[in-house]
């Protein structure tokens, strides 16, 4: 990530002021900055027991969702900004119907904040207040930064098909590891379906 935005850094003074401008870039700096305390929080907390398997000062739940939301970020830094130059508003969603929905709600934009995001899906798919709403915005919003980019609607429309039951599926819970999953689903691996 540090290389990738050293390479943003080094770009022309007016690229690097309109990048400020856009309203991409801010967001995704103000996000970084709050998911680097958070993170420094984790280490300073037990500097020693984090490391040890089973420690209670581990919180490796935590620790697992912030690697992931870093992992994430720094594939969506190199997607909208690829070699320090922003072309967010190039890029195309793979599935044809979620880039026309994009295009069509959103224009050029690259990012949208939550709201705004639930206002342009209400409009094609109403989702009601409650258990549904929340796991769709959590599916949603990947790098917890209150707002949807462009990447991440390609991502979620890639891996979900938004249909009743889907986020709420007794396996289905964001940032689970691979064991936590196979836990959580032993009861169900011997019925119909599984």
């Amino acid at each position: 990530m540090r290389q990738h935005l050293l390479l943003i850094r080094g770009q022309p003074g007016a690229s690097l002021s309109r990048l400020w401008e856009a309203g991409y870039f801010p967001v995704y700096i103000n996000n970084l900055q709050r998911k680097d305390k958070q993170a420094t929080k984790l280490f300073k907390g037990d500097p020693d027991g984090i490391f040890q398997e089973g420690s209670a000062s581990r919180y490796w739940r935590k620790l697992i969702k912030l690697s992931l939301i870093f992992s994430h970020m720094l594939g969506e830094l190199r997607a909208l900004i690829p070699d320090g130059q922003d072309q967010g508003h190039q890029y195309r969603p793979s599935q044809p119907p979620a880039e026309a929905f994009w295009r069509g709600t959103w224009g050029a934009r690259s990012l949208v904040s939550w709201s705004e995001f639930q206002v342009g899906l209400q409009r094609v798919h109403p989702v009601a207040p409650g258990p549904m709403a929340a796991a769709l915005r959590a599916t949603m919003d990947l790098t917890c930064s209150d707002h949807v980019s462009i990447f991440e609607f390609d991502i979620f429309t890639r891996l979900f098909q938004v249909r009743a039951g889907g986020v709420t599926h007794p396996g289905y819970v964001a940032f689970l590891t691979y064991d936590e999953v196979r836990a959580r689903l032993q009861t169900y691996s011997n019925k119909p379906g599984r």
